[in-house]
């Protein structure tokens, strides 16, 4: 999704950071969350240390760490972070 796409579940207050993410990830198409096998990977608790091992070497691991931050993002591994309660996985 490009910035110009309908926003649809982020809030007002992180659409710039979410702009910024997504101009990020155009120009770095490989990203762990993109090219890895098992795109359910960053959704799960329990594998979201595994999740966020891929994280650390991520090109736009700053980027995806300020739209979490500004949207209070409170699911899945973001910038090699899980955020959100243990699931029953």
């Amino acid at each position: 999704m490009s910035a110009g796409h309908n926003l649809v579940g982020v809030s007002p207050a992180a659409a710039s950071q979410w702009a910024t993410l997504q101009a990020a990830l155009e120009d770095q198409p490989s990203t762990p969350c993109r090219a890895h096998r098992d795109p359910d990977l960053w959704w799960s608790w329990a594998s979201s240390e595994e999740a966020s091992a891929l994280c650390w070497s991520c090109p736009v691991l700053a980027e995806c760490g300020a739209f979490a931050a500004a949207d209070g993002v409170r699911w899945g591994t973001w910038a090699g972070r899980w955020r959100g309660a243990e699931d029953a996985a």
